[in-house]
């Protein structure tokens, strides 16, 4: 065999980290050690994706900048794809496969602030005994929100999160929309707008909503704020919070539920704390349910 083959059966843990990596792009060590060894060492992640190099499934890149800099950032090879591809009833990916080019370029911040969020909801569903697995986000989900064939918004992730059967059965779904402080408030509010066209959008002939052909309650809007100090991020979130006060469907009573948090504080405290702010009750702070408010 030649250098690069995969050969040979690969372990459980192995098949799910490229299972990840297949539906989330781009991770760095640390996050698929959080995933995937949350009681373990780091080396033994590292040891796990050195074998993983040796059989070509998987490459890295550095990470461009911040508290990550001396970590690496993996992503599949093409065998890598054809590898997770192979299973039966895997999600065909919606981008094409990733190069060194793409996973150093201005996707990876992004990207891998989105992972963050998902971690976070892991982590807290772990604590909780409630069900968020590895797999329990999707990115850039596209959703109808008009009959023209530019109206949709594009979720950056929709996650799935299941309560524990003790707690009475529930699944909550969220789009998650990551905002990195690089575009106007304007531009944030728009997209905001077009969510809650998409709660509203019923195609032509149908009896009821489209989301309800793919969820079993309309998911909320989690905007999670990051890429800049945090005083800095109030204010955008105050001047968002103004901006939509004077639109009809993000006002007082908002067509679909928005909640605003900042990535630091979600990372640290979690989706159960009461860090969040709800469009069109800006003067409380809650969790991610809504629940827990306190002003």
């Amino acid at each position: 065999m030649t250098a690069g083959t995969p050969t040979g059966t690969l372990s459980d843990r192995a098949n799910l980290l490229l299972s990840c990596l297949h539906e989330h792009h781009l991770l760095t060590t640390r996050q698929l050690q959080q995933l995937l060894l949350p009681t373990g060492r780091l080396r033994g992640m590292q040891k796990l994706l050195a074998l993983l190099v040796q059989r070509g499934l998987v490459a890295s890149v550095g990470h461009k900048a911040g508290r990550r800099n001396r970590q690496r950032v993996w992503y599949l090879t093409p065998a890598g794809v054809d590898v997770v591809q192979a299973v039966p009833g895997t999600r065909p990916s919606r981008s094409k496969p990733l190069t060194r080019q793409l996973a150093e370029g201005q996707l990876q911040h992004h990207t891998l602030a989105v992972n963050d969020v998902g971690i976070a909801f892991v982590q807290a569903a772990r604590q909780r005994g409630d069900d968020c697995g590895p797999l329990g986000w999707q990115h850039e989900v596209v959703h109808r929100a008009g009959t023209r064939r530019t109206d949709v918004v594009i979720s950056d992730a929709v996650l799935r999160y299941q309560r524990h059967p003790d707690q009475g059965f529930s699944v909550t779904y969220r789009f998650i929309e990551l905002d990195r402080s690089t575009t106007p408030v304007e531009r944030l509010q728009a997209k905001l707008e077009n969510y809650a066209r998409a709660a509203s959008y019923t195609a032509q002939g149908a009896k009821r909503e489209e989301w309800r052909e793919r969820y079993l309650a309309l998911p909320e809007v989690l905007l999670v704020l990051t890429g800049a100090p945090p005083g800095r991020l109030e204010r955008r979130a105050a001047n968002l919070v103004a901006l939509c006060k004077s639109t009809p469907t993000l006002g007082d009573d908002p067509v679909i539920p928005i909640s605003i948090c900042q990535l630091s504080e979600l990372t640290e405290h979690g989706p159960h704390a009461a860090i969040f702010t709800r469009l069109g009750q800006p003067e409380t702070q809650c969790d991610w349910r809504g629940e827990g408010g306190r002003a």
